[in-house]
């Protein structure tokens, strides 16, 4: 916990990644970059895998591996609004 949010009393609410097929090295990048006690790192093998945990859980972030093309990545992101409508491309 952040130390000026403990010294308020204030709990800081993790935020949640999805890393979709991710090779090791950039899991380990990714797990690197974002600390464990912000984020809540989540790991799905396809796009199908998504598809079934955003219909259960909302992400604060969803990180496309490097061997989908782009294609594949909107294509993705349509059906993620289909069931999301509020997600947005950065």
């Amino acid at each position: 916990m952040d130390v000026a949010a403990q010294a308020a009393g204030l709990a800081i609410s993790r935020k949640s990644v999805l890393l979709v097929d991710s090779e090791a090295e950039v899991s380990v990048a990714i797990q690197g970059v974002l600390r464990p006690e912000e984020w809540n790192i989540v790991q799905a093998p396809d796009n199908l895998s998504v598809l079934k945990l955003v219909e259960d859980k909302s992400f604060d972030l969803i990180i496309t591996g490097t061997r989908s093309s782009g294609k594949e990545d909107v294509d993705l992101l349509r059906r993620i609004r289909r069931v999301r409508p509020h997600v947005r491309r950065r």
